[in-house]
C-alpha cells in the first residue's frame, strides 16, 4: 500500500471533523451548542437594537431614528427576544444537558432537533436581512391589527413577521418533540420520574407547553397571510372579521411563552444552587409540582393583556386571580433556593452569583407582576413603560441571569477550559447593575405618564 494512501485518508478525516461536519452534526451537543450559540447571537444583536432605541429616547425631540426606522427596529428587538433567543435559547442549553444528565447516549429523534434547529436559524436569518433593507416587521412584536395589515403597514413588513413566526415556532415545537422524547423514554435504568433531576422536571412540562401554546400563534400568523396575499378576513371588521380575535390567539401563546422560557431557568437555579450548596434542594417534590401548576395557571392569565379591551368584569376578574396565582407556585420555588442555601454549606462562585441575581431581579418582577392583574391598576399601568419595566425585570431575571449561571456552570465541564472568576464577578456586577438602573425607574415613567411605543417625546412633555 502507497504512503499516499494513508495521508489521503488522513486528509479526508480532517475535512470530515471540520465546520461543515459539525454543521450536519445531529447529535444531541452538536445540535445543542449550535441552537444555544445561534440564540446567544441574537440576543447581541437584539441588545445592539435595544442601544440605538435608548440613545434614540435619551433626549426629547431627538431625529436620530425616523419613525418608519424605529418602528422596524424595536419590533425587531421584541420579536428576536421572544421568538429567536428566550425559548431557543433555554431548548438549546437543555438539549446539551439533559440527555447527559438522564444517562442517555443521545437525544431521541435527533435528526427532527436538528431540523428544528435551522428552522429558527433560518428565521432569524431573514429577519434582520428584511431590518438592513427596510422591510422588517414594523407593528411590535405582538403585530396587532389592523395595524399590521397591508393597508396601515404596506410593502412585505407583515410577511417578513409572519414568516419569522411560522417557521421560528415551528422549529421551537420540532425540539420540544425530542426533548419530550428524550425524557420520557431515554432515562437510564431506575431512573423514575419521582427521583429525575428538577432540570429534567423545568423542562418536560416547558416542552409540554410549546406543544399547547405555540400551534394556535402559528396558525394565526397562518391567517395573517390569508388576509394579506390571499383575500381573507379572519381579522377585518369590515368585512365581518374580528381584530380581537388575533389577541385572543396571540395571547394565548404570549403569556404562556413568559413561563415557558422561565421554567428551564428554574431549573438551572435548582441545579446550581444544590450543586453550590453542596445538598440536595430541599422540598424536592414541591418544587417539581411548582414546575407543574405554574405550567397548569399560566393558560388561564392571557387575559390580563386585554383588560382595557371592553371585556365582561366577571371574566376579567377570573384571569386576575389566576395571574395572582401564579405567583404562588414561583414563591415555592423562590424559598426552595432560599432554605436549600440556608441548610447547606455554600460554596461561593460565578454561577451561584448568578442565582443570587435572579432571586432579587425575578422577585421584583414577580411583584410588579402581581401589581399588572388588577384590573383597576392595569387601566393606569396599560400601554406605559411600567410594563416595558416589569417584563424586562421577569425576561432578564428568570432567563438571562439562569443562562449565565449555566453557561458559566457547564462551560467548563463541556470544553475542559475553566472561566476566569474575577472577570465572572466583574460582568455579574455590571449585569445586575445595569439591569436595574435601566429598568428600574421606567417603573417611575410608567406611573408618570410615559407611553410605550413612542419614538421620539417633545420637551415640554415633563
Amino acid at each position: 500500500m502507497s504512503t499516499a494512501a494513508p495521508a489521503a485518508s488522513a486528509r479526508a478525516g480532517r475535512r470530515h471533523r471540520g465546520i461543515l461536519a459539525w454543521l450536519a452534526d445531529t447529535q444531541h451537543r452538536a445540535t445543542g451548542a449550535r441552537l444555544a450559540g445561534f440564540s446567544i447571537a441574537m440576543f447581541v444583536a437584539a441588545g445592539i437594537a435595544a442601544l440605538v432605541m435608548r440613545g434614540q429616547l435619551a433626549q426629547p425631540d431627538s431625529t436620530a431614528l425616523g419613525p418608519e426606522t424605529y418602528d422596524q427596529v424595536f419590533t425587531s428587538h421584541g420579536a428576536t427576544m421572544l421568538f429567536l433567543f428566550a425559548v431557543p435559547v433555554m431548548q438549546g442549553l437543555a438539549l446539551y444537558v439533559v440527555p447527559l444528565e438522564l444517562g442517555a447516549t443521545d437525544a431521541a429523534l435527533p435528526r427532527l432537533a436538528a431540523f428544528g434547529t435551522w428552522l429558527v436559524i433560518f428565521a432569524g436569518v431573514g429577519l434582520w436581512g428584511a431590518l438592513a433593507v427596510g422591510e422588517a416587521p414594523d407593528a411590535g412584536w405582538f403585530s396587532y391589527v389592523p395595524l399590521a395589515s397591508p393597508r396601515y403597514s404596506p410593502g412585505f413588513h407583515g410577511d417578513v413577521y409572519a414568516g419569522t413566526v411560522i417557521l421560528s415556532q415551528s422549529g421551537i415545537v420540532c425540539v420540544a418533540i425530542s426533548l419530550l422524547a428524550t425524557i420520557l423514554t431515554r432515562r437510564a435504568p431506575g431512573m423514575t420520574l419521582n427521583v429525575m433531576p428538577l432540570l429534567a422536571w423545568a423542562v418536560l412540562v416547558a416542552m409540554c407547553m410549546v406543544l399547547l401554546a405555540m400551534p394556535p400563534v402559528i396558525v394565526a400568523a397562518t391567517m395573517l397571510v390569508f388576509d394579506s396575499k390571499l383575500g381573507g378576513h379572519f381579522f377585518g371588521a369590515a368585512a365581518g372579521g374580528d381584530p380581537v380575535l388575533w389577541q385572543q390567539l396571540f395571547w394565548f401563546y404570549g403569556h404562556p411563552l413568559v413561563y415557558l422560557m422561565l421554567l428551564p431557568g428554574l431549573g438551572i437555579v435548582s441545579t446550581v444552587t444544590a450543586s453550590f450548596a453542596r445538598r440536595p434542594m430541599v422540598g424536592y417534590p414541591f418544587v417539581a409540582t411548582s414546575y407543574v401548576a405554574i405550567g397548569c395557571i399560566s393558560f388561564g392569565v392571557w387575559v390580563h393583556h386585554m383588560f382595557t379591551g371592553g371585556h365582561s368584569a366577571a371574566g376579567m376578574s377570573v384571569f386576575s386571580a389566576a395571574t395572582m396565582a401564579v405567583a404562588v407556585p414561583s414563591g415555592v420555588h423562590v424559598f426552595a433556593v432560599l432554605a436549600t442555601l440556608w441548610h447547606g454549606r455554600v460554596k461561593f462562585a460565578v454561577p451561584l452569583l448568578y442565582v443570587l441575581g435572579f432571586l432579587v431581579v425575578f422577585v421584583l418582577g414577580g411583584i410588579s407582576g402581581v401589581m399588572v392583574g388588577s384590573i383597576s391598576a392595569d387601566q393606569q399601568y396599560h400601554d406605559s413603560y411600567f410594563v416595558v419595566a416589569h417584563f424586562h425585570f421577569v425576561l432578564l431575571g428568570g432567563v438571562v441571569l439562569p443562562m449565565f449561571a449555566a453557561l458559566y456552570y457547564w462551560y467548563p465541564k463541556a470544553t475542559g477550559w475553566l472561566l476566569d472568576t474575577r472577570l465572572g464577578v466583574a460582568a455579574f456586577a455590571a449585569t445586575v447593575v445595569g439591569i436595574v438602573l435601566t429598568f428600574f425607574p421606567m417603573h417611575v415613567l410608567g406611573v408618570l405618564g410615559m407611553p410605550r411605543r413612542v419614538w421620539t417625546y417633545a420637551d415640554e412633555a415633563g
